[in-house]
């Protein structure tokens, strides 16, 4: 079991650590293995049989989720989102929101300067 871990290692380079980061930990620790012969890392508590070397952590998949759950449905979304989310703007909103941006006039008007 512990050589088939190790064989992971020539899968581990530097373009793969650097699209995922998290592998860094997991090829020191493979070749802490290879050194050593056997996993020297934390977890050896009250049950060592049950604390394993490796975590594997399932990771959800966001995009596919949103395909499998919206397929042949994105007109819906679309639609949804025409009206809730890209809402347009009134003539009298947008002249509101260039209000409150805008410089007052008072700002604009340069007093003439007096010359002596």
């Amino acid at each position: 079991r512990r050589e088939t871990l190790l064989r992971l290692r020539r899968y581990i380079n530097e373009v793969v650590v650097d699209q995922l980061p998290p592998l860094t930990n997991l090829h020191r620790t493979l070749e802490e293995m290879s050194i050593s012969g056997q996993f020297t890392g934390a977890g050896q508590g009250s049950n060592p049989a049950a604390a394993t070397p490796f975590v594997v952590e399932l990771v959800a998949e966001v995009r596919e989720a949103l395909l499998r759950t919206y397929d042949g449905r994105w007109q819906e979304v679309t639609d949804y989102q025409l009206k809730e989310v890209l809402v347009k703007e009134t003539p009298e909103e947008i002249k509101r929101l260039g209000q409150m941006i805008s410089i007052p006039k008072e700002f604009l008007e340069v007093p003439p300067l007096d010359t002596p």
